[in-house]
């Protein structure tokens, strides 16, 4: 699992978070290459259906897949891929093509990076952290990502306003960041990429009426297909954590024939996995090589899921 693909340049820029979904060109060239050096085959999200269905695979295999639909997936991501000629995944969230996105995950470093203090009124209650440390810019992003994916739908807006509008900090100054429809729809025809449905607009699930998910889902494929006129066969649940995606969730998905759905739980595929084909774990590449090949062995999973080698829910 990935989301951004990018420059040293970006790469070096100031964050909170060192490994907050962004992978360097270079990681991202040694995975491909640790796998074809390990004789791993890399396969398309519809090979692993089929591996998963007939319970069958010749050797090991990986699929690569990239969340949310940034430019880098096609500036940076798309042409390493050709070169391999390997397959690989985006799932898209309509937002972000449609250019209405709120990258508040973004716009979070630049409101909080620069600053020693920050305060806001929102729904009559007031808002103030100090941030002197990076301890305090911790709990400062932690406690308004918290705040941001438990509100629900038609006060999320204004919630954003609150936040970000009084310190400059506005959503369409981050709309360069993603990809467009045309880039989507030249990747689509090639055979190398799948173009999967990540919903509409990328909210919080567990904050919607089964309803409004059952929008987001279909709005999201009906707009795909559309535009690049083949099916959506694969999905990606927004965030993807215990926090945001359950059952609930998972059936409302299972409704829409998908033939995978992917979550951010961590974990390492098995054949039992094709009893699970609704919320299958992925494994997040973070920008460290080490932690990488940590992470494949399967151990950190074994840790964090406490020692259960099956992890979906």
């Amino acid at each position: 699992m990935f989301h951004r693909v990018v420059t040293s340049e970006t790469l070096s820029a100031p964050r909170i978070f060192k490994d907050n979904g962004l992978v360097s060109i270079e990681l991202l060239e040694s995975c491909i290459q640790h796998f074809l050096n390990n004789n791993y085959e890399i396969i398309s999200l519809d090979q692993l259906y089929d591996r998963l269905s007939r319970q069958k695979a010749e050797k090991p295999f990986v699929c690569f897949t990239f969340d949310d639909g940034y430019a880098d997936s096609y500036e940076i991501v798309y042409p390493i891929f050709k070169k391999y000629n390997l397959p690989f995944a985006i799932y898209v969230s309509n937002s972000f093509p449609n250019r209405t996105a709120i990258l508040w995950w973004q716009m979070l470093d630049d409101l909080i990076l620069p600053r020693k203090q920050i305060s806001f009124e929102y729904q009559n209650k007031e808002y103030s952290f100090n941030i002197r440390n990076h301890g305090e810019r911790l709990l400062a992003y932690s406690t308004l990502r918290k705040l941001i994916l438990s509100t629900p739908q038609n006060q999320l807006i204004n919630c954003i306003e609150a936040i970000f509008n009084k310190y400059g900090v506005f959503s369409e100054n981050y709309l360069h960041l993603t990809i467009t429809w045309e880039q989507i729809v030249e990747m689509s025809k090639d055979p190398l990429v799948t173009i999967g449905s990540h919903t509409m607009n990328h909210l919080n699930l567990k904050q919607l009426s089964v309803k409004q998910i059952e929008e987001e889902i279909n709005n999201s494929i009906i707009q795909i297909e559309e535009k690049t006129g083949q099916g959506v066969q694969h999905f990606s649940y927004p965030y993807g954590s215990i926090m945001e995606a359950g059952r609930r969730e998972f059936n409302a998905a299972k409704a829409y024939k998908f033939k995978t759905m992917v979550t951010t739980r961590e974990g390492n595929i098995f054949f039992k996995h094709g009893n699970n084909l609704d919320c299958l774990p992925r494994i997040e590449v973070l920008n460290n090589l080490t932690s990488f090949k940590m992470n494949l062995s399967g151990l950190e999973t074994l840790k964090t899921s406490g020692f259960r080698r099956f992890v979906t829910e």
